[in-house]
């Protein structure tokens, strides 16, 4: 049996965290797989398991029309473009699909076309972000509801499913933690500050800024390091909230393997994560596996996936956020129990255990054909 895998991003040598649950259900469910993808100018990072074809388009701008309408024109055209393609494949190679599995809700038009020319079911993985989107698009609620399936990482989304698509089987399963490269090397903490994270208004990075005023008062001997893609305007920009004479203690150190991430949350102290929207954040699992206590914003899961390994607050409130720091790291029976805790809770998370999930999904939908 056969799955055919639609999604927009799949991990490469300079982004190994994206399009994680399209590669490692390619690489661990007992189907096989045909993965198409967008093009990225970057290779791929290795797989053996199944096959990849990357399309080659680039995304529409059209700066003259408005910001809704302009999205629209996008995703139309990347929907044309893989349709396309994967229509060329299917009649050049003639595979036996059995089931597609949309990893995006960029292609969902063209998994939803697909799956009534084939005849097979088709499941959808969906994210916070994508949900808000499709609640206020009448054409989207529409299109969601042909799926047979949908996969959503985030407890916390369920009611907005519910609202969405009414009747449609549901699969809650969270994002998960490759323990190959995230595990508690034991190391000596230095007194530094982690944040991970692509420098964009959800992650919350001007309430940091604010918090890091209060923050390095409390703990004048620390640094903060922030991981993750970052324009150096906007950087310079983010810096300017900070008073001049604590600028020099952030640091913006762009993107990072994964190996160097774990090694980096191995050797700081407790890891940030101001975020004004998310949904289940993998970082949280993967510095939960390297023994680091977290501060975070009470969104999408993120306080239910960190209970007691750290200590949660509201989104969009730089001085409780501070406030927690500094309780955190000079209460040193609050710190070991949070160590201890992010040791417990990493044991539940698991690419191979998540996978079977969703093989089990795959297989009950095929039975019911």
């Amino acid at each position: 049996m056969t799955v055919l895998r639609l999604c927009r991003t799949f991990p490469r040598k300079t982004m190994p965290g994206i399009g994680l649950q399209p590669f490692y259900c390619s690489e661990l469910s007992k189907f096989d797989s045909i993965v198409f993808t967008k093009w990225i100018d970057d290779e791929p990072i290795k797989w053996t398991k199944y096959d990849l074809i990357q399309v080659r388009y680039s995304d529409q701008k059209f700066e003259s029309l408005n910001t809704s309408f302009v999205a629209a024109l996008t995703k139309v055209w990347g929907e044309v473009r893989m349709l396309l393609a994967i229509g060329w494949f299917m009649l050049t190679n003639q595979p036996k699909v059995t089931i597609i599995h949309c990893h995006s809700i960029h292609y969902s038009i063209s998994a939803v076309l697909l799956g009534k020319c084939l005849r097979v079911p088709v499941l959808l993985s969906i994210g916070g972000t994508d949900i808000r989107r499709a609640a206020n698009l009448r054409v989207y609620k529409f299109i969601l509801r042909q799926f047979a399936c949908v996969v959503h990482v985030a407890s916390s989304h369920k009611k907005l499913i519910d609202f969405i698509m009414p009747d449609i089987k549901r699969l809650h399963v969270a994002n998960g933690l490759d323990e190959n490269i995230f595990f508690n090397e034991r190391k000596k903490r230095k007194k530094q500050f982690l944040c991970v994270g692509n420098v964009r208004w959800q992650k919350g990075y001007e309430d940091l800024m604010e918090a890091a005023n209060l923050i390095f008062l409390d703990c004048p001997d620390y640094e903060l390091l922030i991981v993750g893609k970052a324009d150096s305007e906007v950087c310079d920009e983010l810096k300017s909230k900070v008073h001049r004479r604590l600028r020099h203690k952030i640091h913006f150190l762009g993107v990072l393997n994964q190996n160097k991430i774990n090694a980096i949350m191995n050797e700081s102290m407790v890891f940030l994560l101001p975020s004004v929207s998310e949904g289940l954040p993998k970082v949280l699992l993967e510095c939960q596996a390297a023994g680091l206590p977290i501060v975070t914003t009470d969104v999408g899961d993120c306080a239910e996936i960190s209970n007691g390994a750290g200590l949660t607050v509201p989104p969009g409130q730089p001085q409780e956020f501070a406030n927690a720091v500094a309780r955190l790291v000079h209460d040193k029976e609050l710190y070991k129990s949070c160590k201890e805790g992010c040791h417990k809770n990493s044991k539940n998370f698991s690419w191979n255990d998540l996978v079977k999930k969703i093989d089990i999904a795959y297989s009950e939908l095929l039975a019911n054909e």
